[in-house]
């Protein structure tokens, strides 16, 4: 484990901004962590986490999944996982499953994306194929 500071990007159309308030230590970060599970390196790990929207990217619709307003100062919680809920495997019950899954706590960290696991200061909530990380 290392510590880096980042500095925290522009938002990219239609994502939130989150600052990590809590996070909690899954089995499968203990077997990252241990070794006993492979990972892309680097990683921020830990995908357990509560946290405050803080900001909204400008195209961003304030609405969760279902529809429900989202607030700046708003707690919230969300899956280890973003994928597109129109996908065969979506569809078929196994979104986690899904082409180009995005899964927080579990991404390999790049020179332009850093912010998604529960040992950062922030998460960037990202969209993926017009679907967002669960609220």
């Amino acid at each position: 484990m290392s510590m880096n500071e980042q500095t925290i990007p522009s938002l990219k159309p239609r994502a939130i901004l989150v600052k990590n308030l809590y996070t909690t230590i899954c089995g499968s970060d203990l077997h990252t962590y241990c070794g006993l599970r492979k990972e892309k390196v680097l990683t921020v790990l830990w995908h357990e986490i509560v946290g405050e929207i803080i900001a909204f990217s400008e195209s961003h619709t304030r609405r969760d999944y279902l529809g429900k307003a989202l607030n700046l100062g708003d707690t919230v919680t969300w899956s280890i996982f973003s994928s597109d809920h129109y996908s065969p495997n979506s569809k078929a019950g196994m979104p986690q499953k899904a082409e180009n899954l995005f899964k927080y706590g579990h991404a390999l960290v790049t020179n332009d994306d850093t912010l998604h696991g529960g040992l950062a200061t922030h998460c960037i909530f990202k969209q993926v194929f017009g679907c967002y990380g669960e609220i």
